[in-house]
């Protein structure tokens, strides 16, 4: 995995952490349940009229990042609650996903965030075609 992708998986199982009590809750994220999506984690909102450079340290805050990645994994993954089982599970979910790192001097379809490629793999399942398709 690369190191993008790793930090990704941390920080959701650092979520997930904060969700079962097992860290404290420095920032308030809170979550929100519901029988069709399970523990969803409420995003903060921003105000608006804020300038351009408070909206970028607002978007890559562990507030709204780690709510956006928590809330890409599967409803039943929300109620796991052995730290080991869950990992797995996780690291099986996160390798469903294509891990193309950033290459200096190379273009590439997105920024390789699991964020970026859940847009993609959500628009290939409505166009009707495989995910499988997203691998190279």
């Amino acid at each position: 995995m690369s190191l993008q992708r790793r930090r990704g998986r941390y920080t959701i199982i650092h979520m997930w952490k904060v969700l079962h009590g097992k860290c404290p809750n420095d920032v308030n994220i809170q979550f929100s349940a519901t029988l069709r999506h399970g523990q969803k984690a409420v995003i903060p909102t921003l105000n608006k009229s804020s300038s351009q450079r408070n909206q970028t340290l607002y978007d890559n805050s562990f507030a709204v990042i780690g709510p956006r990645l928590w809330n890409l994994i599967p409803p039943n993954m929300h109620t796991i609650e052995d730290p080991l089982h869950f990992k797995e599970m996780l690291t099986t979910f996160v390798k469903s996903f294509p891990d193309e790192p950033l290459v200096t001097g190379y273009s590439c379809r997105n920024g390789n965030s699991l964020l970026d490629w859940s847009g993609i793999k959500a628009a290939i399942s409505l166009s009707g075609w495989s995910a499988t398709l997203m691998t190279r």
